[in-house]
C-alpha cells in the first residue's frame, strides 16, 4: 500500500494487472522449416574463410600404416624409475622391390642403404660421363671437376664401409655359429662382452657413416640437377 500511494500521483501509470496474449493459430502459419535437406548452394559457400577441404582417410592412414608398436615389456605403472621400459615404434620400410622389411633389422636396412648409394653414385657418374661426351673437346663445366672430385672420395668412403660391414657381418656369424652352451654352467667372458659391445659400436659409426655419405651424395645430385633419382618413376625411365 506503501508503494501505491508512492506511485499514485505519477501519470500514465497502469494499474490494470498484466495480460499476455498470443496470436490465434492459423492454417497456413507454421514454425516448422520449409526444407531439412542441405544444399550445396548455401551461402556460407561465399565464405572464403572457411576451409571445405575433404578429407582422405585413405591417405591419413597410410601416414601411419608402416608404424607398428611393441608393448610386450612396456611397463604402464606409476612408478618412478630409471629403469622404465617403454614402448618400441618400429617402421616397416618399403623397398624399390615392393617388399616390407623392418628398420630393427640394421643388418639388411644397411645393405638396402649401401646398395642404394652404390646405385645413385654410379647415375652420378653416367651423368658426368653424359657431359663430357656432350662437350666433345669443348670447355666444360667448371664444376664437374670438383664433383669427380668428392664422387672419388665418397667412393672411397663407400668402400670402407663395406669392408667394415662385411668384417662385422663375419664376427656375428662367427658369434653365431659358435656352440652354444647352458648359462648355469659357464660364465661369459670379458672378451665376448667386448666383442658385443664393438659391434654395436660398429653399427652406430656405420649408420653415421651412410647419413653423411648420403647427404654429401644428395649435395652433388644438386649440383648437377639430377632430381628423384630413387623413385620408381625415374628408375623405370632409366
Amino acid at each position: 500500500m506503501t508503494q501505491v500511494r508512492k506511485y499514485a500521483a505519477l501519470p500514465d501509470l497502469d494499474e490494470s494487472p498484466d495480460t499476455y496474449e498470443t496470436p490465434d493459430l492459423t492454417d497456413d502459419a507454421s514454425t516448422l522449416p520449409t526444407s531439412t535437406a542441405w544444399s550445396e548452394t548455401s551461402d556460407t559457400e561465399a565464405n572464403p574463410n572457411i576451409s571445405r577441404t575433404k578429407l582422405q582417410p585413405d591417405e591419413a592412414r597410410s601416414q601411419f600404416q608402416s608404424s607398428r608398436v611393441d608393448a610386450r615389456e612396456t611397463d604402464f605403472s606409476d612408478r618412478v624409475s630409471s629403469k622404465r621400459r617403454a614402448y618400441v615404434v618400429s617402421n616397416r620400410e618399403q623397398g624399390r622391390d615392393g617388399e616390407d622389411y623392418d628398420s630393427e633389422d640394421e643388418s639388411k636396412s644397411l645393405q638396402r642403404k649401401l646398395a642404394r648409394l652404390d646405385r645413385e653414385m654410379q647415375e652420378v657418374q653416367n651423368e658426368l660421363d653424359k657431359r663430357k661426351s656432350e662437350a666433345n673437346g669443348t670447355q666444360a663445366h667448371p664444376e664437374d671437376e670438383d664433383v669427380a672430385a668428392q664422387l672419388a672420395q665418397l667412393s672411397t668412403a663407400l668402400d670402407g664401409m663395406r669392408q667394415s660391414q662385411s668384417a662385422q657381418a663375419r664376427l656375428s656369424k662367427q658369434l653365431a655359429t659358435s656352440t652354444p652352451v647352458k648359462a648355469d654352467a659357464v660364465t661369459v667372458p670379458e672378451s665376448t662382452r667386448a666383442e658385443e659391445v664393438t659391434i654395436e659400436t660398429t653399427d652406430t659409426q656405420t649408420l653415421n657413416k651412410v647419413a653423411d655419405f648420403d647427404a654429401r651424395l644428395a649435395l652433388l645430385e644438386r649440383q648437377l640437377g639430377i632430381t628423384s633419382l630413387d623413385t620408381p618413376e625415374a628408375s623405370t625411365a632409366n
